[in-house]
């Protein structure tokens, strides 16, 4: 229960600075939004193009020190740049964070986990295109969808 209230609090964040982001007509500029597109394959509840931000555990601190290696750093630099500013528990951000998105900043789920070190989309410690709420409670994921 609590990383489902967790991944509310996330997406709380993120739409609050989108809603912000598209006040100041500053969306459009953000280079590293459309970077990260979902398989189509994997994850079949979306139509059309889907992107995602994602962050592994203990990601924030090296985001925070600007060491985020080249690999990792556009989608954890969404994930943060998105809600870093709005996320009062800093400890909120050491977490495993996904956020699914459309191309005009609409937010569609958003994942959390503390107990896990990363997501994936297909493959790897904890896959996140099972979103059955067994999956979920097993590896101790919350899920956040906008509906």
């Amino acid at each position: 229960m609590q990383q489902n209230e967790n991944a509310e609090l996330v997406y709380i964040a993120a739409k609050s600075k989108l809603a912000k982001m598209k006040a100041n007509n500053t969306f459009d500029e953000y280079k590293d939004w459309k970077k990260c597109v979902i398989p189509s394959d994997k994850v079949s509840e979306y139509s059309g193009t889907t992107y995602y931000a994602m962050c592994k555990k203990g990601d924030f601190d090296n985001y925070s020190s600007g060491n985020l290696s080249a690999g990792d750093s556009t989608a954890a630099h969404v994930v943060f740049d998105l809600i870093a500013d709005c996320i009062y528990d800093k400890t909120l951000l050491d977490g495993c964070i996904s956020i699914e998105y459309t191309g005009d900043g609409t937010i569609l789920a958003i994942f959390f986990s503390d107990r896990c070190e990363k997501f994936t989309y297909g493959s790897g410690e904890v896959d996140i295109t099972d979103r059955t709420s067994d999956k979920l409670e097993e590896n101790m994921v919350g899920y956040y969808r906008a509906d």
